[in-house]
């Protein structure tokens, strides 16, 4: 079952690990919401569309860090509360015109999918009309039609059964097989009926496989199927079972059991502590949507919940401990610290990269810091797919101390299929410094140049605090708008500062205009800077503000609190993009509604509201 929750951690950070072009990097979370059917959405708890990764993914995880032998299902959960990961579209490909002949060559199933953006074959088109079976070579007028679309279809010779196989499923309850004689439909089956477990399924980002085997014997008019998970299924053609069992409907235990069943994590929060016996054990060994929803449900009760992570955070299974580490990052409460710094002890380092991650939540990761040291082991010696985990975890935090352990990661030369430490290592000194000393050319001499420009900029900046650095960034980039790095040098700007005055052709007026900007806005917090100016645009239309609401999420700390709160108002609700960026960097900050309350009836969004009010006062 898909989940909503930091949300917008997710969104910033897909639109940043495929930095190999500034291009490429801006990939916004309007534009993410918009690529719903290119992309997995989910939109479970508030109905809203946002980019996200199944509890059971493995895509994600396996495209940025090795295979563990442990379950990748809570892998992939902490990699969503604390940091996220490159995904990659993984939809089915457009409808398109086919045709299947039957075994003996005598008949041809004819598939013309109707949807406005199939694939249309206009040769195909002008001998058939319909969907249906034809005689092959005889006649353009169909034995008999069908008014539905598949990928895999097996027709009979007999020239009167069809079976038809489901979609790429992304549920259990998608079609699995159907059965059809003569156009009509006989019996149908879906995938919970043929697999028991579906949640144990190997899954991509928006989908999963259920089947190992399908072979048709059309002599016998029989179907034998071979689910992933080794259980055999022999039909005949008109859907009657042969051998195998069915998968019983599913009855639920007790009320909290049904709640996990269905993955309806308000409706086991509601059950309030009489759900705890069951979502602990669901989480020290479920997996899946069960295992996800059990997770929020202990996260929503926040401090209330202490006591059960902490036993959790003892379990002997490491992925359960790294639940813990996750849930204590969710809830954000101080009173967890001993637990995290008994984590970071751990023995696996997930874990240990886990347990920074939370003590970065709460403010704890600062020079000197146990989190700190910890941090600074697994730079120095762990792995690279460690290395890159760590900055994942640590994204959305700015943590300066740690900016000369990073450095030495830009050297690293690849070795293996983690080459894209470099991009991930680049754009963590970025979001961390304000600086961006991206190349024009990607050529292989791109890596040194920026490796070189970082240590250049860090011998002489390492003195400074990281207002001097933000300041530092804005005038550099005044400075080079007159070069031929010009854009890039704009693209930063308007990130940084939440302004645009370059429009490819008045360099010199543009530098003018950020110069006497500067002046006005010397001293001032980042954070407040861009609130002030997303809120002006906002006011007067001015230009898209959208880069700049990207980096608001990140810059913006409890002091901003009051005028997130405000310019969170400013914005019309149907404006739902860019109030989504307020949105997460107030719940970054103080942990209000992280399940996308807001998104509700109007009268709990101003509960929400009232939260945040109550945490700035």
């Amino acid at each position: 079952m898909p989940v909503k929750i930091a949300a917008l951690d997710f969104c910033m950070v897909s639109q940043i690990l495929s930095r190999t072009a500034r291009s490429e990097a801006t990939f916004s979370f309007a534009k993410i919401n918009k690529l719903d059917s290119e992309l997995l959405v989910f939109n479970v708890m508030s109905k809203k569309l946002c980019l996200m990764v199944n509890l059971s993914t493995r895509s994600l995880v396996f495209s940025c860090f090795p295979p563990s032998p442990w379950k990748k299902a809570v892998y992939v959960l902490f990699l969503l509360m604390n940091f996220a990961g490159t995904t990659k579209a993984d939809s089915e490909a457009p409808p398109r015109d086919y045709v299947k002949a039957s075994a003996d060559g005598r008949f041809e199933l004819v598939m013309l999918p109707t949807y406005r953006y199939a694939r249309k074959d206009p040769n195909l088109r002008k001998r058939y009309r319909q969907s249906g079976l034809y005689r092959k070579g005889v006649s353009n007028r169909p034995l008999w039609t069908i008014d539905w679309y598949a990928w895999q279809i097996y027709p009979a010779s007999d020239g009167h059964h069809l079976i038809r196989m489901g979609p790429w499923p992304s549920s259990a309850q998608d079609l699995a097989v159907a059965f059809y004689r003569d156009g009509k439909l006989l019996r149908q089956f879906k995938i919970n009926q043929l697999v028991k477990d579906p949640e144990s399924l190997p899954h991509s980002v928006s989908h999963f496989m259920w089947s190992k085997t399908i072979d048709f014997n059309d002599a016998k008019r029989q179907l034998r199927l071979t689910t992933l998970l080794d259980e055999k299924y022999l039909f005949d053609a008109e859907g009657r079972l042969l051998e195998g069992r069915l998968i019983p409907p599913y009855h639920p235990k007790s009320l909290a059991d049904g709640f996990l069943y269905k993955g309806d994590a308000r409706g086991l929060i509601g059950l309030g502590a009489a759900a705890l016996p069951e979502i602990m054990e669901t989480i020290r060994t479920g997996i899946g949507r069960r295992q996800e929803t059990a997770f929020l449900a202990l996260c929503a009760n926040g401090k209330a919940s202490l006591l059960q992570v902490a036993a959790l955070s003892r379990d002997t299974k490491s992925e359960v401990r790294m639940m813990a580490a996750a849930a204590l990052l969710e809830i954000s409460a101080p009173e967890g610290k001993p637990i995290l710094l008994r984590l970071l002890q751990d023995k696996d380092s997930h874990v240990r990269i886990a347990a920074i991650a939370g003590l970065a939540q709460i403010h704890e990761v600062v020079a000197g810091s146990a989190a700190v040291l910890a941090a600074r082991i697994i730079l120095r010696s762990g792995t690279d797919s460690e290395k890159q985990e760590l900055l994942f975890a640590l994204n959305r935090f700015r943590v300066p101390a740690l900016v000369p352990d990073v450095l030495p990661l830009l050297e690293i030369r690849p070795t293996n299929a983690y080459s894209d430490l470099f991009q991930r290592t680049n754009y963590w000194l970025e979001s961390t410094t304000f600086q961006n000393f991206e190349p024009l050319n990607s050529g292989s001499d791109a890596r040194q140049k920026m490796a070189r420009a970082w240590s250049n900029w860090w011998g002489a900046s390492k003195h400074r605090t990281s207002d001097e650095w933000y300041a530092q960034a804005v005038e550099r980039d005044i400075s080079f708008l007159s070069g031929e790095s010009s854009q890039l040098a704009a693209d930063h700007l308007a990130q940084l500062t939440g302004r645009s005055f370059y429009s490819g052709d008045n360099a010199p007026q543009a530098a003018s205009l950020y110069r006497k900007w500067w002046k006005n806005n010397i001293g001032r917090r980042p954070g407040q800077i861009l609130i002030d100016s997303i809120a002006l645009t906002q006011k007067t239309a001015s230009f898209s503000s959208s880069e700049a609401l990207m980096h608001l999420v990140l810059q913006c700390d409890e002091r901003d609190v009051p005028d997130l709160v405000a310019l969170y108002q400013i914005y019309p609700a149907k404006n739902g993009w860019d109030r989504e960026y307020v949105e997460m960097a107030l719940r970054r900050i103080t942990n209000v509604d992280s399940f996308g309350l807001s998104f509700t009836a109007a009268k709990r969004t101003q509960d929400v509201i009232q939260a945040w009010k109550r945490f700035a006062a």
